[in-house]
């Protein structure tokens, strides 16, 4: 009786080693895989101070500063370029016409994707305004050359710019659509 004891512990013994190494090896991998580089740390955040300045992906309105509600639409060309070309944003919020006060107060929220990337709520209320016309198909989206076209042709305020069915993070472009593919962070 001893014996069949002993080999029953045994074999459990094996079964458990073999699962706490099977376990060990999958979060050494999830390990390697959450590293972030060293030149991309800074573009990451575990929350909003007030000398932090984070701002929405698309259209760099400061995350829950929102857009001022003195705000004058600009028709600066050299900030318009510097904004688009040099900061990468696809459709400034200093350039955009027509906002209500409802615009202003859905860029006071914040709200994240799926893929970790942060988004204010007028952006986000486009881009869901937007994808909801399933019915409807959109243009394909023709890549600009902003060398041939020119910064100040572009109108900011088209759908292609101002709700993109692609996250417009560098490296990232994954689709924006699914159901809750954004989720709002109450800050």
């Amino acid at each position: 009786m001893d014996e069949i004891r002993r080999r029953e512990q045994e074999e459990e013994d094996r079964r458990v080693r073999s699962r706490s190494n099977m376990a060990n090896k999958m979060k050494m991998t999830q390990e390697t895989k959450a590293l972030i580089p060293e030149e991309q740390r800074n573009m990451f955040s575990n929350g909003f101070s007030s000398k932090d300045t984070s701002v929405c992906i698309l259209c760099g309105v400061p995350l829950v500063e929102g857009i001022p509600d003195d705000f004058e639409t600009s028709t600066d060309m050299e900030l318009k370029r510097k904004l688009v070309v040099h900061d990468k944003f696809m459709s400034p919020w200093q350039f955009t016409k027509n906002l209500t006060t409802a615009d202003k107060d859905l860029s006071r929220k914040v709200f994240f994707g799926r893929c970790g990337h942060v988004y204010c709520g007028r952006c986000i209320n486009n881009i869901n305004r937007y994808a909801k016309q399933k019915g409807k198909s959109r243009p394909k989206k023709k890549k600009t050359d902003l060398d041939k076209v020119g910064v100040e042709h572009m109108d900011l305020n088209d759908p292609e710019y101002s709700a993109p069915n692609r996250c417009v993070a560098q490296d990232c472009k994954r689709l924006l659509t699914g159901n809750y593919f954004f989720r709002e962070l109450y800050v």
